[in-house]
Order: structure tokens, then sequence, then C-alpha cells
């Protein structure tokens, strides 16, 4: 099976899991603007790795998935939010429905927790400090703030071990 593994990485969460799942399938990882003028022929198996902005792929990685059609895809998804969450599965399975119109199936996909540029969160600090009656979840909270911390956390050692073995059945 010839895989490939493509993917868009902010702060280097989802590059980090998808080198590692492709140093254990013996495949190319490389960043999607890289491989704008690919054949998707030739592959049998394109993972794609994104991180989730507003609850999507990030814009650029969004605009690029939109272009596979009728491919057998695997996801890799960084997010900052609760892994446990159902705002966590709900994105898993919005981003794996846009996919899904495109006439792509999806054999696999992992989602783990991963950091959150200091970028957003500093745009995130600036949203709350200026709107003062935001919904409570854009709010600036110590709950937030320890959310943040565990993100920063992640992926670690255990998030990399889960990732390989979620693509294992593809080496």
């Amino acid at each position: 099976m010839k895989k490939i593994i493509i993917y868009s990485s902010l702060t280097g969460n989802t590059k980090k899991v998808c080198e590692a799942v492709a140093a254990n399938l013996g495949c190319s990882c490389v960043r999607f603007d890289e491989q704008m003028a690919q054949n998707w022929a030739e592959f049998d198996l394109v993972i794609l790795g994104f991180w989730i902005d507003k609850g999507f792929a990030d814009n650029e990685m969004r605009k690029f998935i939109s272009q596979i059609k009728d491919k057998n895809l695997g996801l890799i998804i960084t997010l900052g939010g609760n892994p446990n969450s159902e705002r966590f599965k709900d994105t898993i399975s919005r981003n794996s429905e846009e996919l899904l119109k495109n006439g792509n199936t999806i054999l696999e996909a992992f989602a783990c927790q991963g950091k959150i540029s200091d970028e957003i969160i500093a745009k995130m600090r600036e949203m709350a400090a200026n709107n003062p009656n935001l919904p409570p979840q854009h709010q600036i909270t110590p709950e937030t703030e320890a959310r943040w911390a565990e993100a920063a956390k992640h992926p670690d050692e255990n998030d990399l071990k889960n990732a390989i073995q979620a693509f294992a059945r593809f080496k």
C-alpha cells in the first residue's frame, strides 16, 4: 500500500504526531504546501494531519483538503480542547463530514490534545478584555487557564504511542 502523510502545523504539535506515525509506517511526511501538484492517483492512502481553528481544519489546509476527492484517507487532528469533551468529538465529526462530501473514505481518524499557539491565546485574552459580555465559553477563567496549561503538555509520549497504534494496521 503506497501511502503519504501531508500535514499543516502551527505550533509543531501536528508535525510531531505525523512524523511519529510516518516513521512507524515507513512513508513520506510532508507539509501540505509542498504537495500542491502531487498526483493523488498514485497513493492508496493519504493521511491528512491538521490543527483545529474555530472548529475546522486551519484555513490553508481546509482549502487544500477541498481538492482531495475519491481517496482513502486517514486523519490526524490536534486541538487545544479536552479530548474527553463533546466539543472535541463534534470537531472530529464535523471535519470528517467535510471530507466525506468529496467521495473520500476515512479509514482511520486520530485526534489528540495539543499546545495552543501563544498568538491565539493572546488574541483570546484581548478579545475577552475588550468584550466583557462574551458568552461563558469565551471568557478567561481559572478553568480556561488550567485547560491551556494542560494542552501545553501535549502531544506527549502517550499521545504519540496512541497515534502510532491507531495507524499500525497500515504498516
